[in-house]
């Protein structure tokens, strides 16, 4: 797993450890289980379920960034234009 997932995982982990909120965080558009051979079986934010191929899931870490920015922003109470715009550097770091 490329380094700079693991400060993903380690600002999913921290925002769901620290229970000082008491507002809820933003809802999920789409929650999936992966499937160990590519795709993942999923369902959306109205209850549909759905099967996402292995080419649907490129890139997709969990659940969506635009989730993620979201809970992040939530979490850490600033706006998901500061937590996309951090999401962006992040991504850029990566190395194949």
């Amino acid at each position: 797993m490329p380094r700079p997932l693991y400060g993903l995982m380690l600002l999913g982990v921290l925002a769901l450890a620290s229970s000082c909120r008491h507002s809820n965080p933003p809802p999920l558009s789409l929650i999936c289980l992966l499937d160990g051979f590519g795709g993942a079986d999923c369902v959306t934010a109205s209850g549909v379920k759905k099967y996402l191929a292995p080419s649907e899931t490129l890139n997709m870490w969990a659940t969506t960034q635009a989730d993620m920015s979201n809970f992040s922003a939530w979490c850490y109470d600033t706006n998901p234009k500061n937590t996309s715009s951090a999401m962006r550097v992040i991504s850029g770091e990566l190395r194949p």
